[in-house]
């Protein structure tokens, strides 16, 4: 069982072409998972998969965002508390390679703390923001395009409960009020179909 902060070495193998990893995640974590595959394997290109509550269904896969083409899934929403499996395979089956792989807690991009912004590349992408609300506050949501043509797709949830989604547009600024349920965590999730690149700064107000 990994713990945030793990660096373990792995491999894949002819007889073993799946390296499973398990981990306890929770409700908000936000979390990087890297594979750096060892210099000198003939045959060295690998993809990552995580798999997650209920029934372990796949929550995220790549095969070489990362370095050359080593893959890595970053900034990935845990919406359920429980236990987590990423798998390392080879890219082409019966292909061998020796890797190192990494969980992290990903840094914070905490809307308490003001306005963050969120690059967008021409990889599909997700990223999700937080901020802590009171139950029966009114919150104004506020997108801004900063570089590009687009803003992405927002959900904004709390537990169970979506409090708000928008669909992409091409308005360079949007803003929505919405009432929070309960106290607790409220997570803002955005997601781009990868079609462009750009800066979108998100901010949040607090409504009396």
């Amino acid at each position: 069982m990994l713990d945030y902060g793990a660096t373990v070495e792995g491999e894949v193998t002819a007889a073993a072409q799946v390296a499973y990893y398990a981990f306890e995640g929770a409700y908000g974590d936000i979390i990087d998972i890297q594979v750096f595959t060892q210099s000198g394997g003939a045959n060295a290109d690998t993809v990552l998969t995580l798999y997650g509550s209920p029934q372990f269904q796949q929550l995220a896969h790549d095969d070489d965002r990362g370095q050359g083409f080593d893959p890595e899934i970053m900034r990935q929403l845990l919406t359920l508390d429980g236990t987590y499996i990423i798998a390392v395979r080879p890219f082409t089956r019966g292909d061998t390679a020796a890797f190192t792989l990494s969980l992290a807690r990903a840094p914070e991009s905490a809307l308490d703390a003001g306005p963050q912004r969120v690059r967008m590349d021409k990889h599909p992408y997700n990223a999700t923001l937080t901020f802590e609300g009171r139950a029966g506050e009114m919150v104004r949501l506020v997108l801004e395009v900063v570089r590009g043509v687009n803003t992405p797709v927002v959900q904004v949830t709390q537990r169970d409960a979506t409090l708000f989604a928008l669909s992409a547009t091409s308005s360079s600024r949007l803003a929505s009020d919405f009432v929070v349920p309960k106290d607790g965590t409220v997570l803002v999730q955005l997601e781009g179909g990868g079609f462009s690149e750009g800066t979108i700064e998100v901010s949040i107000e607090r409504l009396e």
